[in-house]
């Protein structure tokens, strides 16, 4: 059979229809798949826009407002700060600190934001829990002879900081250098967390040693001349606090605080506020 130039240009011909035909159809395929992703943005834009004009979302911005505006109101340190700075960038996280604070007010209770951190951290260390009820105790003045409100407070927190999909209460936010002046603050709170565990330490062995007809003892007015001190505040609160970690703060019950707070007794071998005799070796 003959070589026919007319059937090879016709082929040629069809086989370049059909290359075109492919190309249109992959053509619209990817024009589809674009004005698909195109829609689906838009519906997720407009989704969002939806979310952020719901009374949900509004109520919780206007609680990160109010929440706010008591942070700038507090005397806060420059941990506490970097503390709040992410929650404010979430308002369920804002609408819900301020959701625990209300809360508690109407229990009688009253929370100040400056509270909200070592809450935290006592609620979720691994003390005791009627250790834990002292220093909540302690932070917020509340009435915790009966277990069942420590709990309610434990279980708000714990229902803030666990919510499913936040993350505020967990990241990690690393600073640069070192603070000195944040140190400072973080080693008078470690002392307040000692105040906690030993000033009532100190008031039943007072009570007790003066129902036993020893109150003018040598030692039972050095506690309670300490005890009376702790109250004035400044240098003579530290030295009272120093008294008495030095007669009621055993070696073994510090080291069980250093594991119970391990974040907020970071450092403690050089915190200058603590006895030396905290970090003396047991004799043998």
């Amino acid at each position: 059979m003959a070589f026919s130039f007319a059937g090879a240009n016709e082929a040629l011909e069809e086989r370049a229809a059909r290359v075109r035909e492919d190309k249109l159809r992959e053509d619209d395929l990817a024009l589809a798949r674009e004005n698909s992703l195109f829609q689906l943005a838009l519906a997720k834009q407009k989704g969002m826009s939806d979310f952020k004009t719901s009374d949900k979302y509004m109520s919780a911005v206007g609680d990160t407002i109010k929440l706010q505006t008591r942070i700038k109101n507090a005397d806060l340190d420059t941990e506490t700060l970097d503390f709040f700075k992410p929650i404010l960038e979430d308002p369920f996280a804002s609408a819900d600190i301020m959701k625990f604070i209300n809360t508690q007010k109407k229990e009688g209770v009253d929370i100040r934001v400056s509270d909200i951190p070592s809450m935290m951290t006592i609620v979720k260390s691994n003390a005791p829990v009627q250790e834990k009820m002292d220093f909540i105790k302690v932070i917020t003045g509340a009435d915790l002879t009966n277990k069942d409100q420590y709990y309610k407070i434990a279980q708000q927190m714990n229902d803030i900081t666990t919510t499913v999909g936040r993350t505020v209460f967990t990241d990690t936010r690393p600073g640069v250098g070192v603070d000195f002046e944040q140190k400072e603050k973080r080693q008078k709170r470690m002392v307040n967390i000692i105040q906690a565990r030993i000033e009532p330490m100190a008031q039943g062995f007072v009570s007790d040693e003066i129902a036993a007809g020893r109150r003018d003892s040598d030692r039972v007015r050095t506690v309670q001349n300490a005890i009376t001190l702790l109250g004035r505040g400044g240098d003579d609160a530290k030295r009272a606090m120093y008294t008495l970690m030095s007669e009621f703060m055993t070696k073994e019950q510090f080291e069980k605080l250093m594991k119970d707070f391990p974040v907020e007794f970071k450092d403690a071998r050089s915190n200058p506020y603590l006895p030396p005799s905290l970090f003396m070796p047991k004799e043998l």
